[in-house]
């Protein structure tokens, strides 16, 4: 990970802490897990639970909430020039996807 900047990876770092902290905090699940993939295309971040998972769009039934948490990291990772994908449903845990440019390559 040497060719990847500070600033992202102080980044990435963070979103993760936050994204671990909600579901310990939340979604009651046994199993978290994390997976980075970094080649010439970027760096890709994939967040998985196994909790009890929301509607991120608010229109159906169970907890719905894209909280302050979550709103944080849409916009770091934006800053960044990446974007964030938010799979879940309630009941069926959680699948987030982060892509980030490497444009700081030394």
């Amino acid at each position: 990970m040497d060719a990847i900047s500070d600033e992202i990876k102080i980044i990435v770092y963070r979103c993760l802490k936050e994204l671990i902290h909600n579901t310990v905090k939340h979604a009651c699940a046994k199993n978290i897990h994390v997976r980075l993939e970094n080649d010439a295309g970027g760096l890709r971040v994939a967040y998985q639970d196994d909790g009890v998972g929301f509607d991120p769009d608010g229109g159906g039934i169970g907890p719905s909430v894209e909280g302050f948490g979550l709103f944080d990291i849409r916009e770091k990772i934006g800053h960044l020039g990446g974007d964030l994908v938010i799979d879940s449903r309630p009941g069926q845990g959680i699948d987030i996807r982060m892509n980030v440019p490497l444009t700081n390559l030394e």
